[in-house]
C-alpha cells in the first residue's frame, strides 16, 4: 500500500518536478496517514497465591478482566514464587471417622441396605519425605478423607431355582468422594488436590447346583474425575487465547499429575462357569474377562491444543507422564482341580489361552502381560 501511494511522488522527484524538501514533506504525509501496529508491553497485574500456595483463575489478571481490551493480543502472568528451605520433621497424627449402616428386609428372599463410611489415609513415608522423584510441600500434606456411600439390593433366587444350592443376585450403587487427594505433579512435588469423585454400579450374580456353577460380575463406572482449580489455573496460564477451556474437573486426572496414569476401565465384565464331577473330586472351570477400550475425551481435547498449533503459536504443555491406553480386551482362562484325598490335591491352570498380546489395564506398568501360560501345582496338608 505504501509503495503504491509513493509511486507518483517518486516519479515527480525523478523528473525534477519537485524539490527534495517537497519530496520529504509529501512522503511524510503519506506514511503518517497509514495506520500502523504498535507493540507495547505493560506489567498490568500480578498473580498471587492463597495462604496455602494455591493459585486460581479468579485472581489471574488475564482471566478475571483486570487486563482486557481489543488491543490486548497476548497476556501472561508470572506467578509469585518464594524459595523455602524444607526441613525434616517428626510427624504424628490421628483421627476419628464415622461408620453406619441400615438394612431392611423387603421379603423373605430380598433385602436392601444403605452403608456410609469414612476413611482417612495418611501420607506414606515416600509422600512426606525428600527422595528420588519426590519433593516436600512447604505447606505440608494433609491426609486424604474419603466419604463413601453404598446402596445395595440383594435377591435370593433359590425359590425360582429349587435345584440350586446357591442362587442370588446383588446390585450395588457406590459413590466415593475423596477430599484432599494426595497427588504428585510434573515437578515431583506432593500436594493435596481438592477431590476425586468415583461413582459406579456393580452387579454380582451366582448360580450353583453342586454339579454346575456359574457366576457373573460387572462393574460400570459412571464417573471418575479429579477436580482441582489450582492445577487447572497452572495449566491455563499463558494460554488465555486458546479456544479450549481447561475444566475444573478432569477425567481420571490432570495431564501434569500421576493420577491420570491410574485409570481403570469404564466397564469390566467377569464370567465364570464350570462343573464338578466324580463326587466333586474333580472341578473344571473357565473364566472370561472383558474390558472396555480406554477413552478420555478431556485428554483428547487437551492434546488437540498441545504443542505447536497450526497458526504457529504454542498451546498447552504436553507432559512426559503420558498415560498408557488399551484396546478392547477379552481374556480366556481355564483350570482343572482334582482332590486326590483330604490332604492332597493337584491343579492345572491355563491363563490367556488365546495368547493375546495386551496390556493389563488393572496394572500401572505399560509392560505387556504374560502370554499363554500353564501352571501345574501339587498341594498337600500335613
Amino acid at each position: 500500500m505504501v509503495a503504491v501511494r509513493l509511486a507518483p511522488i517518486d516519479a515527480a522527484f525523478a523528473n525534477g518536478q519537485i524539490t527534495q524538501a517537497q519530496y520529504d514533506f509529501l512522503v511524510s504525509r503519506v506514511v503518517d496517514g497509514i495506520p500502523r501496529s504498535v507493540w507495547e508491553d505493560h506489567n498490568g497485574g500480578t498473580w498471587h497465591p492463597d495462604a496455602e500456595g494455591n493459585y486460581s483463575r479468579a485472581t489471574h489478571p488475564c482471566f478475571n478482566g483486570e487486563i482486557q481490551g481489543d488491543d490486548v493480543v497476548s497476556c501472561q502472568a508470572l506467578s509469585v514464587n518464594e524459595r523455602m528451605t524444607a526441613e525434616a520433621q517428626k510427624r504424628k497424627d490421628h483421627g476419628w471417622v464415622p461408620h453406619f449402616g441400615i438394612g431392611y428386609r423387603l421379603t423373605d428372599t430380598s433385602r436392601m441396605y444403605l452403608r456410609y463410611t469414612e476413611m482417612l489415609r495418611y501420607p506414606s513415608m515416600f509422600e512426606s519425605t525428600i527422595g528420588f522423584s519426590a519433593s516436600l510441600n512447604p505447606w505440608g500434606v494433609k491426609p486424604e478423607h474419603a466419604r463413601n456411600w453404598e446402596l445395595a439390593y440383594i435377591q435370593d433366587l433359590t425359590p425360582w431355582f429349587p435345584k440350586a444350592e446357591y442362587a442370588d443376585l446383588k446390585l450395588t450403587y457406590y459413590h466415593n468422594d475423596i477430599r484432599d487427594v494426595i497427588e504428585r505433579d510434573n515437578y515431583f512435588n506432593f500436594r493435596n488436590i481438592e477431590r476425586q469423585l468415583l461413582r459406579g454400579i456393580e452387579l454380582d450374580g451366582r448360580y450353583d447346583t453342586g454339579g454346575f456353577f456359574t457366576s457373573l460380575g460387572l462393574n460400570y463406572s459412571l464417573e471418575n474425575k479429579v477436580c482441582d482449580e489450582h492445577t487447572a489455573a497452572i495449566l491455563s496460564n499463558g494460554r488465555w487465547n486458546i479456544p479450549h477451556y481447561i475444566p475444573s474437573c478432569f477425567k481420571y486426572g490432570y495431564p501434569n499429575g500421576y493420577l491420570l496414569a491410574q485409570a481403570a476401565p469404564d466397564l469390566s465384565i467377569n464370567w465364570t462357569l464350570g462343573g464338578r464331577f466324580l463326587n466333586r473330586k474333580l472341578e473344571l472351570g473357565s473364566r472370561f474377562t472383558w474390558h472396555k477400550a480406554y477413552k478420555n475425551s478431556d485428554l483428547e481435547n487437551y492434546t488437540r491444543y498441545a504443542g505447536r498449533l497450526e497458526d504457529g503459536s504454542y498451546g498447552f504443555i504436553y507432559f512426559a507422564n503420558t498415560p498408557f491406553s488399551w484396546d478392547e480386551t477379552l481374556l480366556v482362562d481355564a483350570y482343572a482341580h482334582y482332590k486326590i484325598n483330604d490332604n492332597l490335591s493337584v491343579e492345572l491352570v491355563g491363563t490367556n489361552l488365546t495368547d493375546l498380546y495386551y496390556v493389563d489395564p488393572t496394572t500401572r506398568s505399560p509392560v505387556a502381560a504374560p502370554g499363554r501360560t500353564l501352571k501345574l501345582s501339587l498341594t498337600g496338608r500335613f
